[in-house]
């Protein structure tokens, strides 16, 4: 019975190193396909971990975008309300100070700023 126990090792030894070799075949066959598919030093599953990472950092810049450009209308509108108070307290100024009202080209240069700010704020990057 000593002996049966030994061809059973023996069996399972020869089938362990079989299956041992047939894995490095694949192995080699993997290896030789990814150099074939992949640029040098490219591990496809740190790309693909790479990918999933940049997915969910997208998700949170952009969110950070919605609040860029939340905050971007805040100062527009701002810059819109201070150039407004600005040129009424100019106006008022001007008319207890009797010199003569802002002119029609200063209107021209308060649209012209005025443009200026909406364009300034508004144009987005490509």
């Amino acid at each position: 019975m000593a002996e049966r126990h030994h061809q059973a090792v023996d069996e399972v030894l020869k089938v362990l190193g079989k299956a041992s070799r047939d894995l490095a075949v694949v192995q080699r066959h993997l290896d030789l396909e990814f150099q074939r598919s992949y640029p040098d030093h490219a591990n496809p599953c740190k790309i693909v971990a790479r990918i999933k990472k940049i997915q969910e950092e997208l998700v949170s810049l952009k969110e950070l975008c919605r609040e860029l450009l939340a905050e971007k209308q805040d100062l527009i509108d701002k810059a819109r309300t201070i150039l407004v108070g600005q040129r009424s307290s100019l106006q008022r100024l001007l008319a207890s100070s009797g010199l003569p009202p802002l002119s029609e080209s200063d209107d021209i240069a308060y649209t012209n700023l005025n443009q200026v700010i909406l364009f300034f704020f508004t144009v987005s990057p490509r």
